[in-house]
């Protein structure tokens, strides 16, 4: 019973956390997805997410350790790596965003935005 209880904890927060970052309250969303991890631990989807409401409060070094994570637990995901390619290259590395970005274009060689922020270089207005 407590599982349950625990699961659908998380997935309130987590459902809370999309409402807030969609409707621009970022660090409520930070919030609300790592009150979920208290729930269900390390998530690639709860990382991915946190470290995006990071992206779009240009906290690029919490996006970037969020994203790294992502990387870690799950290394065939993509979206692990494009999260650490835009926080990379908020932070001004670009050299490192491209090789995260390679390894993105690798696993998923016919996603669009992947394609896109390759043809962006270095440029960081992504």
């Amino acid at each position: 019973m407590e599982r349950t209880d625990s699961s659908e904890t998380a997935r309130a927060l987590c459902e809370d956390g999309n409402r807030q970052y969609q409707e621009g309250r970022f660090w409520e969303a930070v919030d609300s997805y790592s009150k979920a991890m208290d729930f269900k631990g390390e998530d690639t989807h709860l990382l991915s997410n946190r470290s995006a409401a990071y992206l779009n409060l240009r906290k690029g070094d919490l996006a970037l350790a969020d994203a790294r994570r992502c990387v870690e637990l799950r290394p065939e995901w993509s979206k692990g790596y494009v999260k650490a390619a835009l926080a990379l290259r908020l932070l001004g590395k670009y050299g490192e965003a491209g090789v995260f970005l390679e390894k993105a274009a690798e696993i998923a060689p016919h996603d669009q935005y992947i394609k896109v922020l390759e043809k962006a270089g270095s440029s960081d207005e992504l």
